[in-house]
């Protein structure tokens, strides 16, 4: 998953759509945006969670739970550890942000903070990829499949071929055939 999804540090992306594609492909390439949304993280030390744009804490991302409170944001990109500020009682978030102007942002801030945990980023702990819902710290092919066969309800000539897939029998591709693989299937 990393290699073809990217690391933690990484916006995962999907490859835009090309006419030579393969249907499945295309079909797989499809659902980027809702793989993408069971796509989040487990708080470690907040190192590689961005604060904003990761999902990390509820069912989606800051920047799409708060979008008028996102045009006030210093730094979309910044980290949850740069947000959690230390002191003698334990710590507290601060955002950094511009000048509030309406009252939705103001509004907005104030649900952002009861939503936030109250402990913060932990030492040396680092933050966990995690996938699915309920999350899962590892990617399993199980929940995968159910993921991608209950994101395929909508779209019945996908559905038809999705349990097909699993079967099919597809040697890897850019791997080299071993003499005994080539003998077996005839080829020199």
């Amino acid at each position: 998953m990393r290699a073809t999804y990217g690391d933690g540090n990484a916006q995962v992306t999907f490859p835009s759509l090309r006419p030579q594609m393969s249907f499945l492909w295309k079909g797989w390439s499809s659902l980027g945006v809702e793989f993408t949304l069971a796509l989040g993280w487990k708080l470690g030390n907040g190192g590689s969670i961005r604060f904003w744009m990761d999902r990390w804490c509820g069912d989606l991302p800051f920047c799409q739970a708060f979008p008028n409170l996102l045009r006030a944001v210093e730094v979309k990109e910044e980290r949850v550890q740069d947000v959690w500020h230390r002191n003698s009682e334990g710590g507290d978030w601060r955002p950094h942000l511009w000048r509030l102007t309406s009252e939705t942002q103001v509004n907005e801030l104030a649900i952002l903070l009861q939503c936030l945990p109250t402990q913060g980023p932990v030492g040396d702990n680092v933050d966990v990829r995690t996938w699915g819902d309920p999350p899962l710290v590892q990617f399993s092919v199980k929940a995968g499949y159910a993921w991608w066969t209950q994101s395929l309800e909508g779209n019945p000539a996908m559905a038809l071929y999705t349990p097909k897939i699993w079967k099919w029998k597809i040697p890897c591709k850019g791997h080299i055939l071993t003499k005994v693989y080539q003998a077996a299937r005839g080829v020199n």
